[in-house]
């Protein structure tokens, strides 16, 4: 691959990079011909994740150290559960939290005939980099992309879909490409996890990829490409409602010309509407900024999402959040970090990071919803005196997770709140 096209992308990755703590492993078995239709993946399942056809239990710690925990509770303070302190934590369905914790995968269950039950669903020593940000459930199934291999070694890298079955405990890895790049996504759309990727062979090639949850099947459903002199279209992000997807694009004509663009895809994966959000985003970056910087548009983003088919939240990993109504290229909100968004794939909150002031307009201790064209306080009290939230997650199921910090920003506890307390 042009080593122009390389380096700008690989400056984008900076910032998401270093929030992955996971060790290095060499490649295993390559899965050839991706682009052949229908053509079934290469699935390994965990040996650690399955014991006996049971569940792999976390063991029990009788000297376990009370400030390694942390306390998972209600709205009201009780106590549901208590993890080992963990990273890249989150809720998913039927109140289950999904976390990392010395280099596995596990999941506690927390309301299980009120009795706490942790599982390992898996190794994560393989993993150099995981697409945190974009963990999506589909059913009882949780989904996201990792790498394995070094990211800094000019080599190709293999990037796995993993399928962790939040039911029977245990974790799939499918090879999607033998040439990955840890800048990638995914969504659900009718079911069925499509996902994107950089292939960075000859030119940049973003494959669109739909991955069949029941079959396991994997078929490439489009393609982007951007040339080595930097002229084509690249994704930025993908996202999908009841009807149609949406794919997030920057348009290069050169280093100096880039414009900004979502393309509308219905369920056959055929183009039905193209929106140029060029204007409003220069707009929203500019206030995010003090300045139109091009640069913003070809940032990897962290969240993207399309609200009521009209409305685009638009996150990236420098510092601009940005609302745009797409019926009349407008910009709703122009707003830049620590204001950020809800990790997993329920409906989405927005708040800021350590109650870090972000802009005037917002309340750095509140939590907002997004609604009819307007940002909105949610009323409900969630923050004692002196805590800070770090993170919110939500489930499909309509239950979120907030981690709760104290004044010196280590984490003290996680609450679980339904979406009827939230409101």
């Amino acid at each position: 691959m042009d080593k122009k096209i390389r380096n700008t992308l690989c400056s984008l990755l900076l910032v998401s990079v270093v929030l992955t703590g996971c060790n290095k492993a060499s490649p295993s078995d390559l899965m050839k011909n991706l682009t052949d239709e229908n053509k079934e993946i290469t699935s390994t399942e965990d040996p650690s994740a399955v014991k006996d056809n049971d569940y792999a239990k976390v063991p029990e710690n009788p000297n376990k150290d009370p400030d390694l925990y942390i306390n998972v509770t209600d709205l009201s303070g009780k106590t549901l559960a208590a993890i080992e302190s963990a990273e890249s934590g989150m809720i998913v369905p039927d109140m289950g939290v999904f976390y990392l914790c010395n280099d596995e995968y596990r999941l506690t269950k927390v309301n299980i005939d009120g009795k706490q039950e942790d599982i390992i669903l898996g190794s994560a020593k393989d993993y150099s980099y995981e697409t945190f940000y974009a963990r999506t459930c589909i059913g009882d199934k949780l989904y996201t992309l990792a790498i394995k291999g070094d990211l800094y070694d000019q080599k190709e890298d293999q990037l796995y879909l993993l399928e962790f079955d939040l039911k029977e405990g245990k974790k799939n890895e499918y090879l999607i490409s033998d040439n990955g790049f840890p800048y990638a996504s995914l969504n659900s759309f009718n079911e069925k996890v499509v996902l994107f990727f950089h292939d960075q062979k000859d030119s940049l090639t973003d494959r669109i990829i739909e991955f069949d949850t029941a079959t396991k099947e994997i078929r490439e459903v489009t393609t982007y490409r951007l040339d080595n002199g930097l002229v084509g279209e690249s994704v930025r992000s993908l996202y999908a409602d009841r009807d149609n997807l949406y794919v997030l694009k920057a348009i290069y004509k050169g280093t100096t010309d880039i414009s900004m663009a979502v393309d509308v895809l219905d369920s056959g994966y055929k183009k039905t509407k193209e929106f140029d959000i060029t204007v409003p985003m220069l707009k929203a970056v500019n206030d995010c900024t003090n300045m139109e910087d091009l640069n913003e548009l070809i940032q990897a983003v962290s969240s993207f999402n399309i609200i009521d088919g009209r409305y685009l939240y638009y996150e990236n990993f420098s510092v601009s959040r940005a609302f745009i109504d797409l019926k009349d290229s407008s910009v709703l909100y122009g707003i830049p970090e620590p204001f950020t968004s809800s990790s997993g794939n329920g409906p989405k909150v927005f708040y800021s990071v350590f109650c870090s002031a972000s802009k005037d307009t917002i309340d750095p201790r509140a939590i907002y919803i997004f609604e009819k064209g307007e940002l909105k306080k949610i009323p409900t009290a969630i923050l004692d005196d002196g805590q800070q939230i770090s993170s919110v997650s939500a489930s499909p199921d309509g239950n979120y997770m907030f981690t709760i910090c104290g004044k010196d920003n280590k984490i003290i506890m996680t609450k679980i709140v339904t979406s009827s307390e939230l409101r």
